[in-house]
């Protein structure tokens, strides 16, 4: 007869051992807490029980460069897909709450699967920078990249030419090209990719925070580079330098196809 000793110890690596498994590698995450999510909000915002808010940490939702012709799925649809009435593991992430008062965090499911890290391998998110756990992801979104799927299967590419002439809304974008100048004064650097500084692609850092970060924008002066953010107009098309690892020069990794920008190809 099967005692009830054997019957719990199976039942346990059946249902606990998944989630052990993804534990382990949160394991340098300072605060876990486990709690039932009463809504998700459309823009992936996690509402639990009790009311505090979670914002998912690693990752930004695509919200820009279409061009395929389909309709994606918002947040909300594709969180429900891993939300239920089951509590989730919270792995809250060594920063302060966001202006709106959401705390960071990394989300595992009762099953064992990390959110963010099945969002960035089918293609659904795009990978953000601010997480302990940041190889991990990155890892995630390059699988995702290399194989084409997801948001990287699209025909019209996800990676746009700093010369591309649709930067025409605001959105999360990833931006590729040879870095023209560095322009610095006293408060604000600009890293301008083109010709007409008010016109073409720039980035934009602000000195204060390129100090405290021991960041050097000459140091990819003429390089082939690749950065991600929000993208927004003031005068031109320009992102906001917030964590270094935003930007990847070709030199050291970056995936994309450079052969596809017109530009670095004259000049190459």
């Amino acid at each position: 007869m099967i005692s009830k000793f054997f019957i719990i110890v199976l039942l346990f690596c059946l249902f606990f051992t998944p989630f052990v498994a993804v534990a382990q590698g949160l394991s340098n995450q300072p605060a876990h807490m486990t709690k039932t999510v009463s809504e998700i909000m459309p823009d992936g915002t996690l509402v639990l029980e009790g009311g505090s808010e979670i914002i998912l940490s690693g990752i930004r939702w695509w919200t820009l460069f279409g061009g395929d012709g389909n309709t994606y799925a918002s947040p909300k649809d594709l969180l429900e897909k891993y939300i239920s009435d089951m509590p989730v593991n919270i792995y809250l992430e060594p920063m302060p709450k966001d202006r709106y008062g959401r705390v960071s965090a990394l989300v595992v499911t009762s099953d064992g699967v990390l959110i963010q890290q099945d969002l960035l391998q089918t293609g659904q998110a795009m990978f953000w920078p601010n997480s302990a756990q940041n190889e991990m992801l990155r890892e995630a979104e390059t699988q995702a990249r290399n194989d084409g799927v997801g948001r990287w299967g699209w025909p019209s590419g996800v990676v746009k030419c700093h010369n591309w002439d649709g930067f025409w809304t605001e959105g999360m974008a990833i931006v590729k090209g040879r870095v023209k100048e560095v322009r610095e004064f006293d408060s604000v650097t600009y890293i301008n990719f083109g010709e007409v500084w008010w016109q073409d692609f720039t980035i934009k850092i602000n000195n204060r925070w390129a100090r405290e970060n021991s960041f050097d924008a000459h140091s990819i002066e003429g390089q082939e580079v690749e950065v991600r953010g929000w993208l927004f107009w003031q005068g031109g098309p320009q992102i906001l330098l917030e964590h270094k690892a935003q930007i990847t020069p070709q030199s050291e990794g970056g995936q994309s196809d450079w052969a596809a920008c017109p530009s670095l190809v004259e000049a190459s």
